[in-house]
């Protein structure tokens, strides 16, 4: 799974780009962005607008990646299926069926 420190690593490697140099023009030190990478510091928004400056990545781009990783819920059986289908047939203003008998 791809996180904040994942996506800025992968760019800063594409780029062939060392922790020092990109450090440096995010105005910080390669200690700190290494940190950030393995995701054992949290950073501001200011600093997130540093570093993807300093790599040539648009915010826009990072949120996507960002959005494009997310892990999606799992699907979980309701043992109350059965009333939940009941729901729904009211939501969609279908009848209702309940110990044989049809509700409106």
């Amino acid at each position: 799974m791809m996180d904040v420190g994942s996506i800025l690593r992968e760019q800063r490697r594409n780029r062939n780009e060392t922790l020092q140099v990109v450090a440096a023009r995010a105005h910080t030190d390669a200690g700190n962005l290494s940190r950030i990478e393995r995701n054992k510091q949290q950073l501001t928004v200011v600093q997130l607008v540093r570093l993807c400056d300093a790599l040539g990545l648009p915010l826009d781009e990072f949120a996507r990646r960002l959005d494009a990783v997310r892990i999606k819920p799992r699907r979980v059986r309701d043992p109350g299926g059965q009333y939940d289908a009941a729901r729904r047939r009211l939501a969609l203003g279908l009848p209702v069926l309940t110990g044989g008998r049809r509700q409106a």
